[in-house]
């Protein structure tokens, strides 16, 4: 089975966002929010209520000492919101107890 979860992406914003249920994620650029929603109840046992994905565009980047240009890739975010009272574990980082 082929992922589409790269990984959990952490930002202060995100970090915020998971207080209110809802968690953001980097994934592959072709993945559906079906797929997306699918494989998070297999990875993590919850239950996905809404998907919405965003595509963001590479920056291009000056580096060296010759001032060369570089590309970043384009990447995309999908924001998983979830059923009232479940977690993802990864984005308790700051969580009181």
């Amino acid at each position: 089975m082929k992922y589409t979860i790269i990984a959990p992406h952490v930002s202060e914003k995100s970090l915020a966002d998971a207080q209110l249920g809802i968690y953001t994620f980097d994934v592959l650029k072709n993945s559906t929010k079906t797929e997306i929603a699918r494989q998070l109840e297999e990875i993590y046992g919850v239950h996905v209520t809404k998907v919405t994905t965003t595509s963001l565009p590479g920056k291009v980047r000056t580096v060296g000492r010759k001032r060369s240009k570089v590309a970043r890739p384009d990447r995309k975010k999908a924001r998983v919101q979830l059923k009232k009272g479940e977690t993802i574990k990864v984005f308790d980082v700051g969580a009181k107890k």
